[in-house]
């Protein structure tokens, strides 16, 4: 079975995609995060569905993406309430999972849906009769994988809570390990049939990231990944008076020591034989400490336009995937980037030995001594020794911001591209192996599904002319009571 492309459908009762209800960022990210990794999109909303808020998905997903995906009004309405018991659960709802279930299964197999995404369909009241859809579709097409997300800790047990009504072709998706064995025992099942898969919370669409922003990430993607991240603006001329080689040499030292690291120099004025040449020397020196392409790199080899430099907002977008911002530069009379990479959120390590930069900071930034033009310092015990002991001042400085390791932590854990490969992909390959084992559906069992269906349109039916004889009974009360008795024997 290919699982390159999957045709995979979200379902939700969505009449609008109002920016301020969380779900639909959840629901978005998904797409976004499926679209980027090259399936087929179906965001399946409610018929009643309005265009008010569509500004949003244009925000959220992005011009790459928007015109990708397909957004079907198809889902059908109904004033819902919150039921506490299935026994409750009225006739016209009935009818309503079956008028879902038969456009679920039409759309299903137009388009060849694989796998489909729910989200609180089997767990809310409200959503009882959107579960009873859900379980008539997956007893017609019994290939389709399903995944069921769960988005609260279940409290007040519910009879409807059965995940075996559905086949083992449904899992349930909670965000959390911690409360999943209480999930799994709310609907009576066992704990490999509830998957953790935890939000995603990406940087790159919680700020809004550019296009150009998002390509050169792609190309460096250790931007994301990395627990040490700098992303240093110096212009190609002034490289060896900005320091990187000192740089250079202790995200080398940090990368020997098994810490993985990032360093992108997003450099200016990189025209010009003599230029370029500065570039391929400190590339060399890069490669002599280990590191490698996707470890460090300048911004102006990544696009031609971008040797005069990259713009601010992109530089600005970038700096915030940083961590740490070693600023070893020799020169300066304020420099800009520090206050800028300080916006960032970033552990500024500044040049002690650069007096000014006390001043800019306020005494708030870590000083350590590099060297500057009024103040010479050559260290004792040579400089490769002293930049490893540099390298693990600065690492004991980070373990200690609580913070800032906060911040790295929850990038890796919880970008799209770490929970594509690490749960997603997994989660949908291990319930797609099971439902292409499940037997195909034969003819009895599809006569018993569609007769229970049939049984509850009648009874809608039923119910619909009994009111309409009570109506009619009360109507012709008040014109005489002779003309009721004929009315009820017309009926009886």
């Amino acid at each position: 079975m290919e699982y390159n492309k999957l045709n995979v459908a979200i379902l939700t009762n969505f009449q609008d995609l109002n920016p301020g209800y969380s779900l639909t960022g959840i629901v978005l990210d998904q797409a976004m995060m499926l679209l980027k990794n090259g399936h087929n999109v179906h965001l399946l909303v409610s018929e009643q569905y309005n265009k008010k808020y569509d500004y949003y998905l244009r925000d959220r997903i992005g011009e790459k993406y928007v015109n990708q995906f397909t957004i079907s009004p198809i889902v059908t309405f109904g004033h819902l309430i919150d039921y506490e018991s299935s026994l409750a659960w009225t006739i016209k709802h009935k009818v309503l999972s079956c008028d879902l279930a038969e456009t679920l299964v039409e759309y299903f197999t137009q388009h060849g849906i694989q796998v489909a995404f729910t989200h609180d369909w089997i767990f809310t009241g409200w959503n009882l009769p959107y579960a009873g859809g859900v379980r008539f579709t997956s007893h017609l097409l019994p290939h389709v994988a399903w995944l069921h997300w769960v988005h609260s800790v279940p409290s007040a047990a519910r009879d409807w809570w059965k995940l075996n009504f559905y086949g083992p072709q449904h899992k349930i998706v909670f965000p959390n390990i911690t409360d999943s064995r209480r999930v799994a025992e709310q609907f009576h099942t066992t704990a490999e049939n509830v998957y953790c898969i935890p939000h995603i919370k990406d940087p790159r669409v919680w700020w809004n990231f550019s296009d150009a922003t998002n390509d050169i990430i792609d190309k460096y993607p250790k931007l994301m990944t990395a627990e040490m991240v700098q992303v240093y603006p110096a212009s190609t001329d002034r490289l060896s008076a900005k320091g990187v080689d000192k740089l250079i040499k202790i995200f080398g030292i940090w990368k020997s020591k098994g810490i993985p690291v990032c360093l992108l120099i997003a450099n200016q004025w990189a025209t010009g034989k003599s230029r370029r040449e500065d570039i391929e020397q400190f590339k060399k020196i890069a490669r002599h400490a280990g590191l490698e392409e996707d470890e460090f790199g300048f911004t102006s080899e990544f696009k031609e336009n971008y040797v005069g430099g990259i713009s601010t907002k992109v530089l600005g977008e970038l700096q915030l995937l940083q961590n740490i911002f070693i600023y070893p530069t020799s020169e300066e009379s304020f420099g800009l980037v520090g206050p800028e990479a300080a916006a960032s959120g970033a552990l500024i390590i500044t040049n002690e030995s650069l007096e000014m930069m006390r001043e800019v900071f306020s005494n708030t930034a870590y000083p350590l001594p590099f060297g500057s033009y009024h103040n010479i310092f050559e260290p004792q015990q040579g400089w490769d020794q002293y930049l490893e002991n540099a390298a693990f001042v600065i690492m004991n400085k980070y373990i200690h911001e609580s913070a800032m390791r906060a911040k790295v932590k929850c990038k890796q854990l919880y970008n799209m591209d770490a929970l594509y490969v690490k749960s997603y992909l997994p989660s949908m390959m291990g319930v797609l192996a099971i439902a292409s084992s499940m037997p195909d559906l034969n003819e009895t069992n599809r006569e018993i599904i569609e007769d229970e269906m049939k049984n509850f349109r009648a009874q809608l039916a039923g119910n619909a002319a009994k009111k309409e004889v009570a109506e009619k009974v009360v109507e012709l009360e008040s014109l005489g009571g002779g003309l009721v008795e004929e009315v009820k024997d017309d009926n009886s």
